[in-house]
């Protein structure tokens, strides 16, 4: 039992230090999943925090579960245009679900499942975003 505990500390003591080694984004709203983690980083532009909004959620028959396939990450500053972007997807105790790179266009970014695959809308509880 104590190294199932100290297992899960390491693990979310690993993401934390993932998360805040990323640049400020004034917090993530990911509604409707529940997803959310705190980070450090400046790419918003003082517009409120950087959204996360979860274009398709579509219901897996063989893993009988519905699995987020599509997400978008906006309200990024355009000063961030081109800059590479890192999006991890995880699960409420930090283990990682999925993580995906891109490059930021205008003041947006589209993920979908040929990107990431595709990850358990159950399971999915954190979202950390490094731009730059």
């Amino acid at each position: 039992m104590r190294k199932k505990v100290l297992a899960v500390v390491l693990a979310v003591l690993a993401f934390s230090l993932i998360a805040a080694s990323a640049a400020t984004l004034g917090g993530i709203n990911a509604a409707d999943i529940g997803a959310d983690t705190t980070l450090v980083a400046s790419c918003n532009g003082g517009n409120g925090p950087v959204d996360v909004s979860w274009d398709s959620v579509e219901y897996d028959s063989a893993a009988n579960e519905f699995e987020v396939t599509e997400f978008t990450v906006t309200f990024l500053d355009d000063s961030c245009d081109g800059d590479p972007i890192t999006v991890t997807l995880a699960q409420g105790n930090g283990t990682e679900l999925a993580t995906v790179t891109g490059s930021v266009s205008g003041t947006a970014v589209t993920f979908d499942d040929t990107d990431f695959g595709g990850v358990s809308a159950e399971l999915l509880r954190r979202v950390a975003i490094v731009v730059g």
